[in-house]
């Protein structure tokens, strides 16, 4: 038997205990009336051990659960059932120094090990997972909010692996409709099926950095504004202010990273910065590259700016720029294009790409007719594939051409 305190405990060392095995049996109804009774303080901790669980846990009210490190208090969903997530929430979270695992699936049974619903308002909640772990869920965190938008949402220091069948999508990291989310400093690890490590919709300022994100079997990094397969396009266009990737490791998947505005949305800022991109061995060409970037429908792409980035080992191109239609509803213009107003690149460095397709492939590449203004410069490139750059639908290019 285990103790688990009350969170009052924590403050005084004075309140009730709980008694809770920590032994194979199921602790569900234990910690679930231990997390209602912490609504009064708003804050738990977990002691140090194995605790097992048949049904998803819920927080009733704005929550801190703080164990005593994710080596040491842990959760497990010794259930496999659809939907049975690890913990479920409608409101603010904060998890730190804990984990939340399950054996690894081998099915899509959409299991998360924080899950909060987007049928739900949540405008201006925040969440945080501070050395927070999960392996074995179909997803690992996925939080959302209706047709308003969450508050702030960090992810740090954590280690999230996901696990599903052949084909089915398994993601480490979904945030969809918040203000901001920083991942930093985490290692996410996908099972190689169809899965970003990353995968966000809708949140306006975006830092992913430091990070190691490996072995995905789509875009390991995927980013799209509101209008992404959405009833109608977004009332508010000109609330996203930039999006951050820094310094990350990203290996052993389909593509790095993905970028995709809609509808009529301004994005004023897209930074790829010090990124090391290895062994993405992608052969379907409409995949083009190993960071694709599309502006849709009316929207705006203002600055794409890229530096320092190392590519190696890739597949096709490094980076491919696209000025296209959306494709369908909910673009009001069926035959309206994006525009990127201005691309960067400054220092990348691009090693072995086209190597699916040998010499056909140039490190950057571009098509569409509303692609503004290209700059490159101190661009190197070891001499494979078409080329070091073909940006010829830019209306304007800037190079030194170095190869």
């Amino acid at each position: 038997m285990r103790l688990l305190l009350f969170p009052m405990v924590i403050a005084t060392l004075h309140s009730q205990a709980l008694s809770v095995k920590d032994d194979a049996n199921d602790d569900t109804g234990a910690l679930q009336s231990a997390l209602d009774a912490a609504c009064d303080v708003h804050r738990f901790h977990l002691p140090a051990g194995t605790y097992h669980v048949s049904s998803p846990l819920h927080t009733s009210c704005s929550m801190s659960i703080e164990g005593d490190g994710p080596a040491l208090s842990i959760i497990v969903q010794t259930v496999h059932g659809t939907l049975n997530h690890g913990i479920s929430t409608n409101d603010a979270l904060t998890l730190q120094d804990l984990s939340i695992n399950t054996t690894p699936l081998t099915a899509n049974k959409g299991m998360v090990a924080v899950f909060r619903s987007d049928l739900i308002p949540g405008a201006g909640q925040t969440f945080t997972f501070l050395r927070f772990n999960s392996s074995g869920f179909n997803f690992g965190i996925d939080i959302a909010a209706s047709a308003d938008t969450l508050g702030t949402v960090l992810v740090k220091d954590c280690d999230i692996s996901v696990s599903t069948e052949v084909n089915a999508v398994a993601n480490p990291v979904n945030v969809r409709n918040a203000d901001s989310l920083t991942v930093e400093d985490s290692t996410l690890t996908g099972d190689g099926n169809n899965d970003h490590a990353i995968y966000l919709i809708g949140v306006r300022r975006v830092l992913i950095q430091h990070n190691l994100i490996q072995n995905h079997g789509n875009s390991a990094v995927k980013l799209l504004t509101g209008g992404f397969h959405a009833p109608v396009c977004p009332l508010l266009n000109n609330d996203y202010s930039s999006w951050v990737v820094l310094n990350n490791t990203i290996t052993n998947s389909k593509l790095a990273l993905a970028a995709y505005t809609y509808c009529d949305v301004k994005l004023p800022s897209l930074v790829i910065a010090d990124n090391h991109i290895s062994n993405i061995p992608n052969t379907y060409q409409g995949d083009a590259a190993a960071m694709y970037i599309q502006a849709n429908c009316q929207s705006v792409m203002d600055q794409v700016t890229m530096s320092g980035n190392v590519f190696t080992d890739i597949g096709l191109s490094g980076v491919f720029l696209l000025s296209s239609v959306q494709g369908g509803p909910p673009c009001p213009e069926p035959a309206a294009r994006g525009t990127i107003n201005s691309f960067t690149s400054t220092g990348d460095h691009y090693t072995n790409f086209s190597l699916s397709y040998p010499g056909a492939y140039s490190a950057i590449s571009a098509s569409g007719p509303n692609l503004l203004h290209a700059s490159v410069s101190q661009l190197t490139t070891d001499g494979s594939g078409h080329g070091a750059q073909n940006l010829g639908a830019f209306a304007h290019v800037a190079s030194d051409k170095k190869n």
